[in-house]
C-alpha cells in the first residue's frame, strides 16, 4: 500500500510541477484507455469512479473537474507497474516506447 501511496505523490508531482518532463514522456506513450477502472484504484478507491452495466470504469468528473494526475496518466512504466499491483490479471492499453522508436528512419 505504500508503494501505492508513493506513486500517487510522484504522480501529482509530476503532473504539477514538473511538466516538461511529462510532456517528454508522454512523447512516447502509445496506446489507449480501455476503461478498465485500475488506475481509479491506486492508494484509494475514487469517489467518481462507476462501473458501468458493461463492466467499464466511468469517471463521473471526466469533462469537468478531472484531476491533472488523471488527465496525465499514465507518465511512465512505473505508473503502469503500480497499477499491475491493482489489477494484474488485466493488460492496460497505455504503454511506452523507447526514444529510438520516435525518431524517423528513412
Amino acid at each position: 500500500m505504500l508503494v501505492l501511496w508513493w506513486g500517487k505523490l510522484r504522480r501529482a508531482l509530476l503532473g504539477r510541477v514538473l511538466t516538461g518532463y511529462t510532456r517528454r514522456r508522454h512523447e512516447l506513450r502509445r496506446g489507449e484507455c480501455l476503461r478498465c477502472g485500475a488506475c481509479c484504484q491506486l492508494g484509494r478507491v475514487c469517489p467518481s469512479l462507476e462501473i458501468d452495466e458493461a463492466g467499464l470504469a466511468v469517471c463521473l468528473k471526466y469533462d469537468q473537474t478531472r484531476d491533472p494526475t488523471c488527465r496525465l496518466y499514465p507518465t511512465t512504466e512505473s505508473d503502469l507497474r503500480d497499477r499491475d499491483r491493482i489489477s494484474p490479471g488485466t493488460k492496460c492499453g497505455y504503454y511506452f516506447v523507447s526514444k529510438a522508436d520516435t525518431t524517423n528512419r528513412h
